[in-house]
């Protein structure tokens, strides 16, 4: 701490002790540096700041480095992900398209209701349940006539008979 050279207060000794306190607060200090010690203190103060900002441009481009390396590790997880899902849903198809083939669906037919199934697109997978449906009806239907050989091909059933016994036959064909 500089001390205060009361000399320089003109009547110091003469004051009462409260225009003393008084004095001493309105008292400026003056530094007697000399012009190289202060030139010298400038050029310390001028190689801080530039330190500073040097550090500063630093930081800055490592932040821009590590949110870059960021950004490019974020996009390939998001490409990860995306394959990941697209794997997923193929194999989702695949098993849903091998369940429709046990049941009797044709491999168009089951390789169209799967996918549909996986896109949630059921105006689609009951479209294609319809034309499935309608295939069978008409396979059973066929092979109720073609094991009948009391009726003759393409010929009506004449009596009453003959056409109980056909509706006997498909409803047996359909398994009711």
């Amino acid at each position: 701490m500089a001390k205060i050279d009361v000399t320089k207060i003109p009547g110091y000794d003469t004051m009462s002790d409260a225009d003393k306190v008084k004095a001493l607060q309105d008292f400026d200090f003056q530094t007697e540096a000399s012009g190289d010690e202060l030139t010298k203190l400038k050029n310390q103060l001028s190689k801080a700041n530039a330190e500073a900002a040097e550090n500063k441009r630093k930081l800055q481009e490592r932040m821009t480095a590590e949110e870059k390396e960021k950004e490019a590790r974020e996009e390939e997880a998001k490409k990860v992900q995306e394959e990941l899902d697209t794997l997923r849903k193929e194999k989702r198809v695949v098993e849903f398209e091998k369940e429709y083939t046990k049941i009797g669906y044709s491999a168009e037919q089951a390789a169209k209701a799967a996918k549909a199934k996986v896109d949630g697109d059921v105006t689609t997978e009951f479209a294609v349940q319809a034309e499935f449906q309608a295939a069978q009806k008409k396979a059973f239907e066929e092979a109720a006539l073609n094991g009948n050989s009391k009726l003759g091909a393409g010929s009506p059933p004449k009596s009453e008979a003959e056409k109980k016994e056909y509706e006997q036959m498909l409803q047996a064909a359909r398994g009711w």
